[in-house]
């Protein structure tokens, strides 16, 4: 519970900071791309910026799981971990040889 309290009152700190913040803007930046232009406070463009920056590293994240799950998946389903038992337990079986 005092962990969502927590929460609770990071975000409303965060809040209140971001809206005095763009109270005292010092100035704005003219996004284009193409025909369209946004007009954004420069506050708001960096949090745009930081927002966006946080949406990639989610999705590499992401992937990186997805990659990892996919490779452990498709070793069992090839055998690969079953090929790596039966030369381990051919290993252990043998006896020793002379030299």
């Amino acid at each position: 519970m005092s962990r969502h309290l927590g929460a609770l009152f990071s975000i409303t700190v965060l809040l209140i900071l971001v809206a005095v913040a763009l109270r005292q803007d010092p100035g704005y930046v003219l996004v284009s791309w193409g025909k369209t232009s946004v007009e954004l406070s420069l506050t708001l463009a960096a949090l745009c910026w930081f927002a966006s920056l946080w949406f990639i590293v989610q999705l590499v994240l992401i992937e990186r799981w997805l990659l990892r799950l996919w490779r452990r998946d498709w070793q069992g389903f090839l055998g690969v971990s079953a090929l790596k038992k039966a030369k381990t337990a051919e290993k252990s079986t043998q006896p020793p040889s002379k030299a």
